[in-house]
């Protein structure tokens, strides 16, 4: 169907075939379990799915790994079934970070929302390190992160953020 442009829609009993540009767009947020939607090249991935002139889109959010598919209603289902694909278990890595000027209790809280649903974060006040354990792609984000808020100057901005409340 794909190539002659042709889409699908399902209401009930009925199945409605026509020209792909004949159907309006929906939309669909689709909640990534497993992988990173930071990932290179996701977003390429599945406008390949999209059939063409029927102005569909993709859009990628990292922060909440999450991703936005605007298209026809066939595209929808085929963007759904390669999801389920992409998006199985995998392995999980930990990784220490010992931080240099904030200290680890001060940052959880900034950190934790940043993980994936399968990471977890530890802290270790003796070392004053974070141990993350997460996705190796999401892993990679929260390393930036972490590099971001253990400066000399966040130290100082914690600090007042703690003396206000």
């Amino acid at each position: 169907m794909k190539p002659r442009r042709l889409a699908y829609a399902v209401s009930g009993n009925t199945l409605r075939v026509g020209l792909a540009t004949e159907f309006p767009l929906e939309s669909r947020v689709f909640t990534l379990k497993n992988l990173a939607a930071g990932e290179a090249n996701l977003a390429q991935t599945l406008e390949t799915v999209l059939t063409e002139g029927t102005q569909g889109k993709v859009v990628v959010d990292p922060y909440s790994n999450r991703v936005v598919v605007s298209a026809v209603p066939s595209d929808l289902a085929a963007v759904e079934s390669v999801l389920r694909k992409m998006d199985v278990e995998r392995r999980l890595v930990s990784r220490t970070f010992v931080l240099n000027y904030n200290q680890a209790e001060r940052l959880r809280p900034l950190v934790q929302p940043a993980l994936s649903p399968l990471g977890s974060l530890q802290e270790n006040t003796g070392e004053n390190s974070l141990v993350v354990t997460d996705i190796p792609g999401n892993l990679n984000t929260v390393a930036r992160l972490i590099r971001s808020l253990d400066t000399k100057a966040e130290q100082v901005m914690i600090e007042a953020r703690i003396v206000e409340v």
